[in-house]
């Protein structure tokens, strides 16, 4: 879906989308909807939304850290100018070996309580959320919901919504401008930074 929202690391296997989906439903008391699935090499994705608020899905996006510590260590034995530090680099990213890992992602329009209850069905089923989670997060989304105060909710957040792209609509005539003069100090800069580059590369051959 594009943005990620957060990630919950499980120190073995992570839980199945079955497993979240029971775990979030027990939380909340909503029944709740697996969509669209995916799957490659590395992970398996699928969408799940509340039944009474369709169209507006978080992604469970569940990752096999050994597999992609694999194809790290494949592309750098494949390619001989693959540089060990960014071969370590790219595993560092990956995470600890024999582990997986819990993305969920979403976009702007993403329900923050289907969002809030997931992560603390994660936490739930054993795994780590690599932020804290708020209090505020805990109060809202840790107990049963409504179907009408969850709907309340979503038409509370439509409305912060507009409110913020009205404002970001009238903020355009100043933020436009801006943009252009610091763009217009990058290019202007440019050339002295590559001329100090220079200078850089030649006292290091000189010094060879």
């Amino acid at each position: 879906m594009g943005l990620l929202l957060g990630t919950v690391t499980f120190e073995k296997s992570a839980p199945t989308v079955a497993e979240v989906v029971r775990k979030i439903e027990e939380i909340s008391g909503l029944a709740v909807i697996v969509a669209d699935s995916s799957e490659d090499e590395y992970s398996t994705g699928s969408e799940i939304h509340f039944q009474c608020l369709p169209g507006i899905p978080v992604e469970i996006c569940i990752c096999d850290h050994d597999v992609g510590r694999r194809i790290i260590e494949q592309d750098a034995e494949d390619d001989p100018d693959y540089p060990e530090q960014l071969k370590q680099l790219h595993l560092s990213y990956v995470g600890p070996p024999h582990s997986q890992s819990v993305e969920l992602q979403g976009c702007t329009a993403t329900d923050s309580t289907l969002y809030g209850v997931t992560l603390l069905a994660l936490e739930a089923l054993g795994g780590q959320p690599n932020f804290e989670i708020p209090d505020e997060t805990r109060a809202a989304c840790g107990r049963i919901i409504t179907e009408e105060e969850l709907l309340k909710r979503h038409r509370v957040m439509e409305r912060r919504m507009r409110k913020l792209s009205w404002q970001l609509i009238l903020m355009l005539p100043i933020l436009i401008p801006w943009y252009l003069i610091c763009l217009m100090f990058e290019v202007i800069k440019m050339p002295f930074e590559l001329y100090a580059i220079g200078i850089r590369m030649k006292q290091a051959e000189s010094r060879v």
